[in-house]
């Protein structure tokens, strides 16, 4: 006897592994969207690491909370980070030679121009790590306490999680959001866990998403 999709309840095809989702069911997967970081069961995201991963945000931030230190930056009348303190920041971040080729047109002329830090800065800013008092940068009470007693894996998870919850990916690119493509950061993550041990160029990833995600086609 052959069974139709009539004798079985939506729940049963919600919580069945859908090939195109990866071997993660519908269920499973609605929880990756909505209940991202309270689904312990599907994944964790630690407070504190093992290890200090090797991410450039954590060099930027270094950099940062340095050109800070206890005196605090000045914050330029457009409210961003000083000419000067971007330019030696942007030396170390990138290498003298290739800064040299990057600014070959002109010397970076302001934070804006120094994209990787100014979205640093921001990060930093929304979890309150970083902040503004009395005209200039400083650290804030709680980004001390945490350099201190866990140091730079207390910190990674902070700026991991504000960055993908709170700082809008498509600030500053001139197009429409497309919230889906940000909302959809764990199922990517996923796919690297799954696919990751070997090198594989974006377009796989991309291919992945758009099998399981045909919609978002519309979208963009």
């Amino acid at each position: 006897m052959r069974l139709t999709p009539f004798f079985f309840s939506t729940q049963h095809f919600n919580t069945v592994p859908v090939d195109h989702f990866h071997g993660l069911s519908p269920d499973q997967m609605h929880r990756f969207f909505h209940f991202t970081f309270d689904s312990p069961y599907l994944a964790t995201f630690p407070l504190r690491l093992d290890n200090i991963p090797q991410a450039p945000i954590l060099t930027l931030f270094n950099l940062l909370v340095d050109g800070i230190s206890e005196k605090g930056l000045t914050a330029t009348a457009k409210g961003n980070l000083p000419r000067n303190f971007c330019r030696q920041a942007a030396r170390v971040f990138l290498g003298e030679e290739e800064y040299q080729r990057w600014s070959r047109l002109g010397e970076l002329r302001s934070e804006l121009e120094f994209m990787e830090m100014h979205i640093t800065r921001l990060v930093a800013g929304l979890v309150a790590l970083i902040r503004k008092y009395k005209g200039k940068f400083i650290h804030s009470k709680e980004c001390r306490k945490l350099l201190v007693e866990q140091g730079q894996a207390g910190i990674y998870p902070i700026l991991f999680r504000a960055f993908v919850s709170k700082y809008n990916w498509f600030y500053g690119d001139n197009m429409s959001d497309i919230p889906f493509m940000q909302h959809s950061f764990l199922f990517t993550l996923y796919l690297l866990t799954r696919y990751g041990g070997e090198w594989r160029s974006t377009t796989f990833y991309e291919e992945m998403s758009l099998l399981a995600f045909p919609a978002l086609i519309d979208q963009v």
